[in-house]
């Protein structure tokens, strides 16, 4: 989804914000170029399309998408040949969760793989251990929009 921003009226309402918010009353010209970069920035990312990646796409696709984190770079820095080094990181939350997940969907071919994961740390070998359990959460939540369940479950298993 993509929304249309005017500039203009962004930039008043951040500096008008500021105003309110934090005090700040006169800004220097270097100040004021920052926050019309920063509007600049938010308008250009709200009005461009996601990039997504579909289902058996590929590793190359999933790369190129918007839908990756920490966790799934990690995660496929691991389980596949040619992926970019990553450093640590494992999901905390459904939303880590769910771009682990559809990682997998893209890349079906390292499923088999996942069990390397657990090598990494007690946090990935519990979230490994109750992997298909996990899923079964997120596939049945994920579609409401919220997941609590899954939330949960996550929290009991990274404790």
């Amino acid at each position: 989804m993509t929304y249309t921003i005017p500039q203009i009226e962004l930039f008043a309402a951040i500096t008008k914000m500021l105003e309110k918010q934090f005090a700040v009353k006169a800004c220097s010209s270097r100040q004021l170029n920052a926050i019309l970069e920063a509007t600049n920035t938010i308008v250009a990312a709200l009005g461009k399309e996601d990039i997504t990646a579909k289902a058996g796409s590929g590793l190359a696709a999933w790369l190129a998408s918007d839908d990756t984190g920490l966790s799934s770079k990690f995660m496929a820095w691991k389980l596949c040949q040619g992926a970019p080094m990553a450093r640590y990181a494992h999901p905390h939350d459904p939303d880590d969760f769910g771009r682990c997940y559809r990682f997998l969907e893209s890349v079906p071919e390292v499923k088999e793989r996942l069990g390397m994961m657990s090598v990494e740390s007690d946090d990935w070998a519990a979230l490994v251990d109750n992997w298909v359990e996990l899923v079964i959460l997120y596939e049945e939540e994920f579609p409401t929009g919220t997941c609590p369940k899954l939330y949960e479950r996550m929290k009991e298993l990274l404790k």
